[in-house]
């Protein structure tokens, strides 16, 4: 089961989804490298973006902001669920998500398009173990 909470400090050292509004410009925090690979998927019109920092992983989310509807809300859920597959991919079991947008509804698409994504049918699997428990912690801030 995934739970959410609430952070009023954010943590440096741990893997992140930030949630950006039309990003003409990669994110300060980003290295030049990295700021080239952001635009070069920019450019190939990509709207989730992951990059590594061994052992932490940032997954960045581009989103349309402005003019909020019901499809850029579908759109976001479709980028949450996106995010699990690529977390899930890279082992990781609690993340951090940054809204960087004016909209606050961009958060709780793409927390929800998370939270959706993760259901699993394990009670009727036969075989019901695994090693990797899948994201269990996400925290908003």
């Amino acid at each position: 089961m995934m739970k959410f909470s609430f952070l009023k400090i954010l943590n440096k050292n741990q893997h992140k989804v930030v949630i950006l509004s039309n990003a003409d410009n990669p994110p300060a925090e980003l290295s030049k490298d990295e700021k080239n690979y952001f635009s070069a998927q920019l450019k190939s019109k990509k709207d989730v973006i992951a990059i590594s920092r061994y052992p932490f992983h940032f997954i960045y989310v581009v989103a349309d902001t402005k003019n909020y509807t019901a499809e850029t809300s579908e759109n976001l859920r479709r980028k949450g669920a996106q995010v699990l597959t690529e977390l899930q991919n890279n082992l990781v079991e609690s993340v951090i998500i940054e809204n960087r947008t004016q909209n606050e509804n961009a958060l709780l698409s793409v927390a929800e398009g998370l939270f959706l994504k993760s259901y699993t049918f394990k009670k009727y699997k036969s075989d019901k173990k695994s090693e990797y428990p899948g994201v269990r912690k996400v925290y908003v801030v």
